[in-house]
């Protein structure tokens, strides 16, 4: 059995931008870097590039974080395309994109953290501090619940 499936970690190059497919379908794009082994002959360059399209309801969560310099990591599949001028282009049809967070960027997910978590009924709060441990932001793995509650805020849906 053949699989297509493309997994990768790079930085994105152009903000994203946000359009409605043919059939209507909401779906974010953005041109994003991969770096390639370095143990590569020099005369190779060092970093492919693509187009990612990513669609559904998660796209839409996370476009305000997608812009230029962010690092990423990409899980869909890659598709390839001939240019009329002979070269080809690469375009990922993303399943799931996560933020890789630098210091600056937990800072500033700490602050929205706190904000969507006043959005959240005392209830909601208890529940969320319960599911991911402390106040939130635990020293040993602070990028990770950060970025997982605030993903889990943002998507909650109060019943």
């Amino acid at each position: 059995m053949l699989a297509n499936l493309f997994v990768g970690v790079g930085k994105i190059v152009s903000d994203a931008e946000i359009f409605r497919s043919k059939s209507g379908r909401t779906r974010v794009s953005f041109r994003v870097e991969f770096p390639r082994d370095p143990s590569m002959p020099k005369k190779i360059p060092h970093n492919d590039y693509a187009t990612v399209v990513y669609q559904g309801d998660e796209c839409l969560g996370i476009f305000d974080y997608l812009l230029k310099g962010q690092e990423v990591l990409v899980v869909g599949w890659m598709q390839s395309r001939d240019l009329p001028d002979g070269r080809v282009a690469y375009e990922i049809g993303a399943r799931q994109v996560r933020l890789v967070l630098s210091p600056e960027a937990i800072g500033q997910f700490q602050a929205l953290t706190s904000e969507a978590f006043a959005r959240l009924s005392p209830d909601d709060r208890r529940h969320l501090i319960e599911k991911f441990g402390g106040n939130g932001h635990s020293e040993d793995n602070e990028a990770v619940v950060v970025r997982t509650v605030l993903e889990y805020a943002l998507s909650y849906t109060p019943t």
